[in-house]
């Protein structure tokens, strides 16, 4: 079986990619080697006192390299017993730091179900694995054997340290956010970073959400009730999820310095925590002479985490000190963490002390109650059912330790921790002009940790720096931190490394190494510093054709080639056929076989560039071949799978191979994940036919499909490629409910079912005899709940299941019904016709339910009398009629359609009036129409209520216009109504008097807030404008200063415009 899997985060994988080749961009006078080859799938390397370099594969396997070569059989092998599927594997190795002296290893790694629950006993297979399940991780140690060097693993000296049983191991409750690195500190004790086991493809609070294995893993006992809040694993004390670990290396006790360490139960995951607040820390480094060599201080040292983030931030945190709370999921990277931060989610260990206090309900304290935001102020934590009151320090609380840097996806920056004047924290970007870590701006999706050079080969400026990875972006960047584990300054050093799992170093000899997965295969690489050096050049031999029968032309191309340094270089291809070589750049050349005899020849090409160094690649050339045909006939391309769990899919195809019988050829079956501009393969398959789990990924804000493919190879070694593709069911529709069978006569049976739909275009009605294999029988069209299949054997068990089916794909499978036809009474005859459509709001009644049958009996109507039905065309009603003589006549039942129509609604602005100048008043509307005695509360959406009237707005009658409000059981008519604005106060002008300087004084009163034109005149014909003046207050004075230069004069009022 083949399982889809997304690694290291919902943003990247760290598990093999096909890729491009690339050609990783260094600065100057830096140059990288590749080291061995054959590699499978490693994950992580490390160095011994006698200088052999150790490399651990996810799958279980560790091989060493002695004088860059490589053993030839694994240096341990615990293959059957390691989960390595989806981000699982064993992804921690260490060696013990007396290694050469005690030859003690140290793993970390998921346990493959079917192990964790059979080995021991007589069930267990070591072939067999149990992928797609819960399970859990742990952590063993291993002794070589001292009498050949500790040259290979003594097998018997297993000891558990953690996970010994599925109830005290590390949590895998979902396919991701697993394992990550095991570290020794300075002071001895071993440490080591695990995932949240929270989903990557949803907000993850526990229960089933986004794949999670909850269910099962409750059942068995691998997590506790308390446990069962997803992501919020990483904030629970008591949990070993999200957390760094840190244990006595002799017997995997938490160490009695460790901040939540319980004297009475060092075994328990609170003893063993060391830091929480972590969604996938993959990799972590300790840094160089920090720490004390005495457990007792807990200070093992200054941890360098890599954590992987989730929608927008990735993180490089710095854990120098106990209970550092780094803190997701309520915070990724510097800042909060919106969509964790809403749900209500109750930490289970953490009872609220003034629960039953004055009326606080609130038995449990919320994780984000016990986790706030750094600040330079005093912390505060204050109840929730008392402000005034703190959570007392009794139960563990904690501030963020932000990470020293982040960085975004998606062309989003890179940042670093800051505080504002009052001591609230901020960010900066690291490009910014008052950044305090001077630095270029970066994004990334996939923090992959990295590791401290110490060594004299870099330039001066590099030694006790920290290097650090991103997966995703394919980057390797170099960052300073002063000697309080501070970042300060930040700066590029690799680009387009391909996919980096792993940064590491030699301990003595220096140089930098990574893995990185490139064209599906694990590439690691050593990077050197030799100014003046020659990286050599890459060959790249292509052909226009790589089959056909003789005499078979093919044109060679080799300009494809290139030189890191960009020298020009020269060719050399030899073909294989015993015919001269050619130094040209693209030469072409004929095949001849005689007697159509099938033939392969291996064409060589070397360049070599201005410094002489060469590279040499082949290709094959098949004559008289032809690869195999192959047709994917399951999943058909484009098929869309639901989103509401896992999907297995058979994997079949038709192949035909012109030369050769089918015997002769061999299938390789892949399953990839793309996500995003990424692609995570699965395991491969030989088997002729197979099987894909596919996971719920996808119709959020981020892209994923998956692709099948199909190889198969001709003994000759000629294959034939075919791949279909399968995309997430986003409008697929929600599978049918409450599917019920019921046998109506000896050969019919008939079928109800709920439609839980809105966008199906029918239904799919599939019927099996043995409740497994089902075979699609009829369909049915939208509306249409009900199906009877006749032509059935008397008295047989038939099992039926109903699928909603749209134009992207059909639902998951309602519920299976089963029951057996009748054995052999007659049926009645009943007579029943569709009723006429009927109003919403009229309840069912006898002009509805008035079926008739041949014989005498009563009938039992669904829905009853009485029942009142929503809108909507084709509703099944449906009758089970029981005769009188059921010694003679069966139980026998069927179904009419009913049309429901909207019952009419009208809803009327009311008229509405007010006074010039003045605001418009409440719009209000009145309702005629409502039925079951409903109101407005029905309403999906309110009425809208506008009017064009504004204050200013003339006198005159102005449209109240109605609209909006919907309710799906009501057709709306809106009818508009009127608004009058009427003239209001008329205004006044009146004399009031004469100054002391003998000016003549007016009162103006009207409406607040009009203009108003002051006019005098002589003779009542000939008006001249005084002045025009704002009625603030609704009056004013007004002073005429020239009144004295006419013997009379008269006064008027006119609205201003």
């Amino acid at each position: 079986m083949l399982r889809a899997f997304v690694a290291v985060t919902t943003a990247c994988v760290v598990l093999g990619v096909h890729r491009p080749v690339y050609s990783a961009s260094l600065p100057s006078g830096f140059i990288e080697q590749t080291v061995g080859s054959g590699w499978n799938e490693a994950v992580g390397l490390t160095f011994a006192a006698d200088g052999r370099m150790f490399v651990w594969e996810r799958g279980g396997r560790v091989w060493t390299m002695t004088n860059g070569v490589k053993s030839s059989v694994p240096f341990l092998d615990i293959n059957d017993e390691v989960g390595a599927w989806g981000d699982f594997g064993m992804h921690g190795f260490c060696l013990d730091p007396n290694f050469t002296n005690n030859g003690r290893v140290y793993l970390l790694y998921a346990v493959d179900h079917h192990h964790l629950m059979n080995f021991g006993t007589s069930n267990y297979n070591a072939n067999t694995n149990e992928y797609n399940m819960g399970s859990i991780g742990r952590i063993t140690r291993y002794t070589a054997y001292a009498t050949n060097g500790f040259q290979t693993i003594d097998y018997g000296s297993r000891v558990v340290l953690l996970g010994e049983s599925r109830s005290n191991g590390i949590a895998t409750v979902h396919m991701s956010h697993g394992m990550g690195s095991l570290v020794f500190g300075k002071d001895g004790t071993l440490l080591a970073s695990c995932g949240d086991g929270g989903s990557y493809a949803t907000v993850d609070t526990g229960g089933a959400v986004g794949g999670s294995y909850y269910l099962q893993c409750l059942n068995e006992g691998i997590i506790r009730t308390k446990e069962n809040v997803g992501a919020f694993r990483a904030q629970l004390v008591d949990c070993l999820n999200g957390k760094v670990l840190r244990l006595d290396p002799e017997t995997g006790d938490g160490v009695q310095s460790n901040p939540f360490y319980d004297p009475a139960n060092p075994r328990a995951p609170r003893s063993r925590v060391w830091a929480l607040g972590l969604r996938n820390p993959f990799r972590m480094t300790l840094r160089p002479e920090s720490g004390s060599h005495n457990a007792a201080d807990a200070n093992p040292g200054a941890l360098y985490i890599g954590d992987v983030g989730w929608q927008v931030w990735e993180d490089l945190n710095v854990c120098i000190g106990p209970g550092r709370n780094f803190g997701w999921p309520v915070f990724e990277g510097l800042t909060n963490q919106p969509d964790y931060s809403a749900p209500t989610v109750y930490n289970r260990d953490a009872t609220n002390p003034l629960f039953g206090v004055n009326g606080c309900t609130q038995q449990y304290l919320q994780f984000t109650d016990l986790l706030k935001q750094v600040s330079l102020n005093p912390p505060s934590w204050p109840n929730p059912c008392n402000a005034s009151q703190q959570i007392p320090a009794s139960i563990p609380r904690f501030t963020h330790t932000r990470p020293a840097i982040d960085w975004g996806h998606a062309g989003r920056p890179s940042r670093t921790g800051t505080f504002d004047g009052g001591g609230n924290a901020t960010v900066v970007n690291l490009d910014a002009s008052n950044s305090p870590v001077p630095g270029p701006r970066f994004d990334g999706n996939c923090s992959i940790g990295g590791t401290w050079y110490e060594g004299d080969d870099f330039p001066a400026s590099y030694k006790n720096t920290y290097f650090q990875g991103d997966y995703g972006q394919e980057w390797i960047r170099n960052f300073s931190f002063d000697t309080n584990n501070n970042p300060i300054s930040a700066r590029n050093f690799l680009s387009s490394g391909g996919g980096i799992v792993f940064i590491g170093t030699h301990p003595t000899s220096g140089a930098l190494y990574y893995i990185t997965y490139m064209n599906n295969v694990t590439v690691i690489r050593k990077i050197l510093y030799a100014p003046g050096g020659n990286q050599p050049p890459t060959a790249l031999p292509v052909a226009n054709l790589n089959f056909g029968a003789a005499p078979l032309a093919v044109q060679f191309t080799g300009t494809n080639s290139f030189d890191p340094e960009g020298t020009q270089m020269t060719y050399s291809w030899s073909f294989g056929d015993g015919t001269a070589s050619s130094t040209n750049a693209n030469p072409s050349h004929i095949f001849n076989v005689t007697g159509g005899v099938i033939t392969n020849y291996i064409v060589k090409l070397v360049v070599k560039d201005a410094g002489n160094a060469t590279s040499t690649n082949s290709l094959t050339i098949y004559v008289n071949n032809t690869p195999p045909s192959i047709t994917i006939t399951s999943p058909t391309n484009g098929t869309h799978y639901p989103m509401t769990g896992d999907t297995v899919y058979p994997l079949t195809a038709t192949v035909d191979d012109a030369e050769h019988p089918a015997n002769q050829l061999a299938y390789t079956w892949q399953l990839f994940l793309h996500h995003n501009d990424h692609v995570h393969p699965e395991a491969t398959d030989a088997n002729v036919t197979s099987s894909a789990t596919i996971s719920p990924v996808g119709c959020g804000e981020e892209t994923f499909y998956y692709r099948v493919r199909l190889t198969v190879t001709d003994p000759m070694g000629l294959a034939g490629v075919a791949e279909t593709f399968v995309y997430p069911g986003c409008a697929l529709p929600s599978a049918p409910a409450n599917l019920a069978a019921f046998a109506v006569s000896t050969n019919q049976i008939l079928l109800t079912w709920t439609d839980t739909a809105t966008n199906e275009l029918g239904f799919r009605i599939e019927r099996s005899t043995n409740g497994n294999d089902f075979t699609q029988i009829a369909t049915s069209p939208t509306g249409q709940t009900s199906y009877t299949n006749t032509g059935l054997v008397t008295g047989t068990a038939y099992y039926f299941q109903v699928r909603a089916y749209s134009a992207d794909g059909d639902s998951a499978p309602s519920n299976i019904a089963v029951t057996n036809t009748l054995p052999g009474p007659a049926v009645p005859t009943i007579t029943w016709t569709n009723p006429t459509e009927i109003v919403y709001g009229s309840a069912l009644g006898s002009t509805q339910l008035n079926a008739s049958a041949n014989v005498p009996g009563s009938f039992d109507y669904a829905p009853p009398a009485g029942t009142i039905l929503n809108v909507g065309n084709g509703q099944s009603l449906s009758t089970i009629f029981t005769p009188v003589d059921t010694t003679n006549y069966v139980i026998a039942g069927t179904a009419v359609f009913l049309n429901v129509l909207p019952a009419p609604l009208t809803i009327t602005a009311d008229d509405k009036s007010r006074s010039f100048g003045t605001d418009n008043p409440s719009l209000t509307a009145s309702y005629v129409g409502w039925v079951n005695g409903q109101s407005t509360g029905v309403l999906s959406s309110p009425v809208v209520l506008f009017t064009l009237a504004t204050p200013s707005s003339p006198v005159g009658g102005y449209s109240i216009l109605a609209s909006g409000a919907t309710a799906s059981n009501y057709l709306i008519t809106h009818v508009n109504g009127t608004l009058d604005i009427t003239p209001g106060i008329p205004p006044t002008l009146e004399i009031t008097g004469w100054t002391t300087n003998g000016y003549l004084t007016l009162m103006l009163a009207g409406v607040p807030t009009q203009q108003y034109e002051i006019q005098a005149s002589t003779n009542l014909l000939n008006w001249a404008s005084l002045a025009t003046v704002q009625n603030t207050n609704g009056s004013l004075t007004f002073t005429d200063t020239n009144v004295f230069t006419h013997t009379q004069r008269y006064y008027r009022l006119l609205l201003s415009p």
